[in-house]
């Protein structure tokens, strides 16, 4: 039974150490989540708009800006 459950902790580090591998090496390094970096791609995106200025409607925040796109 100890060795059952031994066995069973060592398969999930083994699953861990698949999934960090998996991600490329993002937890080595400290790097963020998948969905930090694409919140930190969308304020790019939204700042560049800015930029832009005549392309937004600033006070559309997020979402709304994508949709705006066609129009602007």
């Amino acid at each position: 039974m100890v060795a059952r459950v031994a066995a069973e902790l060592q398969y999930a580090e083994y699953e861990e150490q698949e999934r960090m591998e998996k991600m490329g090496r993002r937890a080595e390094y400290g790097m963020p989540s998948r969905r930090a970096t694409s919140a930190k791609r969308a304020m790019k995106r939204t700042s560049a708009s800015r930029r832009a200025g005549h392309l937004f409607s600033v006070k559309a925040g997020g979402k709304h800006q994508r949709r705006l796109r066609k129009f602007h």
